[in-house]
């Protein structure tokens, strides 16, 4: 229907309007409503760069770059880095040094199973220390294991 009425004006009332546009009273307001009012300078002005920003500021930076990066797998990576660095100078291609490490492991090991239990046994005075000895074996694990 509109794309009709303005095909009829257009046709007929083509001078009529024409004239009418160009009349000095007109004239300012047909000017004001061609032009571009600038609404999508503005929206972006006030919502899209401050939304930018926001996002980079923010979200990027603080949370991707510090947060996430340095309790995930930055931190992690840099933890274990840190924690693996003196197994790492153990690890030096001698077969020495890697037959005392075996050494030194199966002895703590005869010593935590075989004889801190028969010492309890003898010296009932080490009894103090057999319930804060089976208390520390998880912890000692789990320290053993994370370090």
């Amino acid at each position: 229907m509109g794309g009709f009425l303005a095909f009829l004006a257009y046709k007929f009332l083509g001078n009529v309007i024409f004239t009418i546009l160009f009349h000095p009273v007109v004239q300012p307001v047909f000017a004001f409503l061609n032009k571009k009012w600038y609404f999508d300078k503005v929206y972006d002005e006030v919502f899209m760069v401050q939304t930018m920003l926001f996002g980079r500021n923010v979200t990027f930076r603080l949370l991707d770059q510090f947060v996430f990066e340095q309790f995930g797998p930055e931190g992690l990576r840099t933890t274990l880095m840190t924690a693996s660095r003196p197994s790492r100078d153990l690890q030096n291609g001698f077969i020495l040094n890697y037959a005392a490490l075996f050494l030194y492991g199966l002895l703590a090991l005869i010593l935590a199973l075989v004889v801190f239990p028969k010492l309890v046994i003898v010296s009932p005075g080490l009894s103090i220390f057999t319930n804060a000895f089976t208390q520390l074996i998880p912890i000692v694990l789990v320290l053993l294991t994370f370090s």
